[in-house]
């Protein structure tokens, strides 16, 4: 026990990768080890992850940041007329927006995590639902065409979070029209405890090797430049806050389908 003691007196933050040694007694003590070890392995993965984090977070805020500055020290100057320095002050505006934007995203991941992501479900009839995504994101899609896909005779009502689950068919949907193109096709599919609701876009799809890090944070397919890489991860977590699941995958023919799953009141 004291040799245990000490081992883990030595352990510290900087490195997790130092683990007891389990004496093979077949005993308490051999069980003991075995089980702060899993202990340790499971901080250490969560101690990696939030660097990882904090580490992208950082890249990603860097160059807003960077821009924003450069666009205050333009206005600063002394031989900007009126409309040139309202046009560097409206920049400006979009710069900090996208900022807070980020900031509010990462902020509630780390509520996610942390199981403190407020979740307040209720019966929601599923068509009412993509109707009114539809209503939301129909002027952004400009001349391209959203539409439902429904195969649920006589409706369906889930359990769900309205608000939160708006906030996911948007992150989708705007995913779909800054990516994708052509149509956008919104499905509902029913079973026996779960609806099924897709997005599917005619587009290039996703690249075979985003695929797998799809719902990753910060995580975005080659020369895409829009965005911070957390619509994506909020989704999922948004959909597994409310009993969910949520796949990424491509159609038969083309095009990205963005799927997540509802239980049913």
């Amino acid at each position: 026990v004291e040799a245990m003691r000490a081992q883990a007196a030595a352990i510290g933050t900087g490195d997790l990768h130092d683990r007891l040694a389990v004496p093979g007694t077949r005993d308490e003590l051999d069980r003991l080890a075995v089980t702060l070890n899993e202990l340790l392995g499971r901080l250490q993965r969560a101690v990696e992850q939030e660097r990882r984090i904090v580490a992208d977070a950082s890249h990603e805020l860097r160059t807003p940041v960077s821009i924003l500055l450069t666009r205050l020290d333009v206005a600063l100057r002394q031989d900007l007329d009126h409309r040139e320095l309202l046009h560097v002050v409206q920049e400006a505006r979009g710069d900090a927006r996208r900022l807070a934007r980020l900031s509010e995203d990462v902020l509630m991941l780390a509520r996610a995590d942390q199981g403190g992501l407020p979740i307040r479900p209720a019966p929601v009839e599923v068509h009412d639902l993509l109707e009114s995504a539809i209503a939301r994101n129909s002027a952004e899609a400009g001349d391209r065409t959203i539409r439902i896909r429904q195969d649920i005779p006589g409706g369906a009502v889930v359990l769900a979070d309205p608000d939160r689950t708006a906030q996911i068919m948007d992150n989708i949907i705007t995913n779909a029209i800054r990516h994708g193109e052509g149509d956008i096709e919104l499905e509902a599919r029913v079973s026996s405890s779960h609806v099924r609701i897709s997005v599917h876009d005619h587009g290039p799809g996703y690249p075979p090797e985003f695929l797998p890090h799809a719902f990753d944070r910060f995580s975005q397919a080659v020369g895409v430049r829009q965005g911070g890489g957390l619509g994506l991860a909020i989704v999922a977590a948004l959909v597994t806050a409310q009993g969910g699941t949520v796949t990424a995958s491509n159609g038969s023919g083309c095009g990205a389908v963005t799927a997540f799953t509802l239980p049913l009141a």
